[in-house]
Formats: structure tokens, C-alpha cells, sequence
């Protein structure tokens, strides 16, 4: 359904063993995640998600609100790392 969750696939799949007492258990697969989550490029990881049905246009225009976030992100962390506000929302992006 969307693109660039690739990094996931290992871990729904442990987790979608049958018989549940072959899973591991819920500590082991936070400390999975944690593990996979810490390898994780930051910038990548703050991007959005992407639907694979999007088309050129939804994409680009999609990219470049997601652009601006992040952008307006990393001002707002430098200028002042303690306070987290919402500038744009996602009601802000039109639904295609």
C-alpha cells in the first residue's frame, strides 16, 4: 500500500508467525524495532508516506508540502529544540 516500508518487512513477518508462541516476545521485538529504528536515516525516516497508487502530479505537489514541513521542522528545532508546535496540519494538504 505504500512505498519505502521495506525496513519493516522483517519484523511483520516474525510477527505474523501462526502459532504465537514461535513470535518472540514483546520485549524482543521492541528491542528489534529499537535496533532497526536507530539505523534509520533521519531524514528519511521524518519523510512522509507514500501511496504507490500517487500519481506524478500528487507526488510532486505531496513532496514539496512534505519539503516545507521538514524544512520549517529543522528551523524550528534550532531556533528553539523545547517547543513543538503545529504549523501545518495535514487537513492543510488537499486530498487527492
Amino acid at each position: 500500500m505504500y512505498e519505502g516500508l521495506e525496513f519493516l518487512k522483517k519484523q511483520i513477518d516474525i510477527m505474523k508467525i501462526p502459532d504465537f508462541r514461535s513470535r518472540p516476545t514483546a520485549q524482543i521485538a521492541l528491542e528489534q524495532w529499537l535496533d532497526t529504528k536507530s539505523k534509520l536515516d533521519v531524514s528519511i525516516a521524518r519523510w512522509r508516506l507514500r501511496k504507490r497508487t500517487e500519481s506524478v502530479g500528487e507526488r510532486a505537489l505531496r513532496d514539496a508540502i512534505a519539503a516545507a514541513r521538514g524544512g520549517i521542522h529543522s528551523v524550528r528545532s534550532m531556533l528553539n529544540p523545547h517547543v513543538s508546535v503545529l504549523v501545518l496540519t495535514r487537513s492543510a494538504v488537499p486530498d487527492f
